[in-house]
């Protein structure tokens, strides 16, 4: 499975659910509501700096997350082949 590097490259504002929740449970589908209509709004900025800015010009507080870049292992596929003394390989079938 791939995951796509698309939409990765802005800073975003994600507003947090109300602390006390205001949520509800539809009894038929089982489905929540809510009545906080900002958990749904994300904004994008293009840099760190107009995100913060836009936070404090409208009197927003703020917590920032740094972006981690992903450690990938390098494998092929010969390496599901090849022999190893220490280790036993179970094979099932069913």
């Amino acid at each position: 499975m791939q995951s796509g590097k698309n939409n990765t490259k802005y800073w975003t504002i994600d507003f947090s659910t109300l602390a006390k929740g205001h949520r509800w449970e539809n009894q038929l589908i089982g489905w929540q509501g809510t009545s906080d209509n900002m958990q749904a709004v994300k904004l994008r900025f293009f840099t760190l700096q107009q995100a913060i800015d836009y936070a404090t010009r409208h009197g927003l507080e703020y917590s920032v997350k740094q972006p981690t870049s992903p450690k990938f292992k390098v494998k092929t596929y010969k390496q599901n082949f090849v022999y190893n003394p220490d280790k036993l390989r179970m094979i099932y079938t069913k």
